[in-house]
């Protein structure tokens, strides 16, 4: 009867053992998932990257023109038109111009600002079309560079006036 016990207390000390082998392991790596991450510049960081105004929803983006439309000598327009895939409909897009530089021709740059929809919407990738038109600070531009956050979305270059 002795042999048995002693079996048992064995099975009982494994089995103990596994257990509390487990619950290390899985402290430790919620311990090392939740660590900051040392960078170059010295500081730590998380590992997870938030979001911040910075990211931009654009999946992709295609078939991008832009042209200058001269409907009277002094008032030109400068015409951009695009298609962006977004992860879902109901997107609010605006642009905001940005700087021209003072190269001749010049380098035009624009944001594209997107707001996304309230409440729960469906997940599918969304075509969408994005035109904008504005005054035409030149005759032609050497590029027209269209951001989204700090990403740079598409570099349309040498717009020049319609015929």
């Amino acid at each position: 009867m002795s042999t048995k016990i002693n079996f048992s207390a064995l099975i009982f000390r494994v089995i103990l053992s596994l257990m509390l082998t487990g619950c290390v392991v899985k402290s430790t790596r919620k311990q090392e998932t939740q660590s900051p991450q040392n960078t170059d510049d010295g500081f730590s960081q998380p590992l997870a990257k938030p979001l911040n105004d910075s990211s931009c929803a654009v999946m992709k983006s295609r078939n991008w023109h832009a042209w200058i439309d001269r409907v009277a000598e002094n008032e030109s327009s400068l015409n951009i038109v695009g298609e962006v895939d977004l992860p879902n409909p109901g997107y609010t897009v605006e642009w905001k111009p940005g700087i021209l530089d003072r190269r001749q021709p010049p380098a035009q740059r624009l944001s594209l600002l997107l707001t996304p929809p309230e409440g729960m919407v469906i997940q599918v990738v969304t075509p969408t079309k994005v035109n904008y038109v504005m005054p035409a600070s030149s005759l032609e531009y050497r590029a027209i560079l269209i951001y989204c956050g700090d990403q740079l979305l598409t570099e349309i270059p040498d717009v020049v006036p319609t015929e």
